[in-house]
């Protein structure tokens, strides 16, 4: 039979990339895409990174998924872009958003599971430079998602005898 395997700490690592990036502009600015395939039946991306800014000043990072063009289409990727998640910052001494926020966990499109995709990565300044780096993004499913935060309600407990 076919089917999918959904249990706690079930996912995939699908980004692992601690090299700095950085923007001087006023504008949204691009800093970094990742290829990625997402496997049918994977409905959540967990997202974590780190950012900072040179001065005390704000900045948004925002990661988008987009799927890629098939057919006769080469490196190319669609237009119809999807707002992964937005997070606005303005630390000079730098904060990680991981699992234990409450907006980690993302929904995967239904468009977009089971596909080669791209995650893009921008960073927008209102002045000086900002920063983002050790950015991590996992693929898993819902069971699995809601292990992943401490903050998700839907978090099944576990049983007395396994600490629960």
């Amino acid at each position: 039979t076919n089917g999918a395997v959904d249990g706690r700490n079930i996912g995939r690592q699908l980004v692992s990339d601690s090299v700095e990036k950085t923007n001087e502009n006023a504008t949204e600015t691009d800093v970094a895409d990742y290829i990625v395939t997402l496997l049918p039946l994977e409905t959540k991306l967990g997202i974590s990174f780190s950012v900072k800014m040179s001065a005390a000043s704000s900045a948004t990072a925002k990661f988008y998924l987009e799927g890629a063009n098939t057919g006769s289409n080469y490196d190319s990727f669609s237009a119809e872009t999807t707002a992964l998640r937005t997070q606005g910052f303005s630390s000079t001494t730098g904060i990680t958003y991981g699992p234990e926020e409450s907006n980690y966990i993302v929904d995967i499109p239904t468009e977009l599971q089971g596909r080669l995709c791209r995650v893009r990565v921008t960073l927008q300044n209102n002045t000086d430079t900002s920063y983002i780096k050790n950015i991590s993004i996992i693929s898993t499913r819902t069971y699995g998602a809601a292990f992943s935060s401490k903050y998700s309600d839907t978090a099944p407990q576990l049983p007395s005898e396994l600490g629960g």
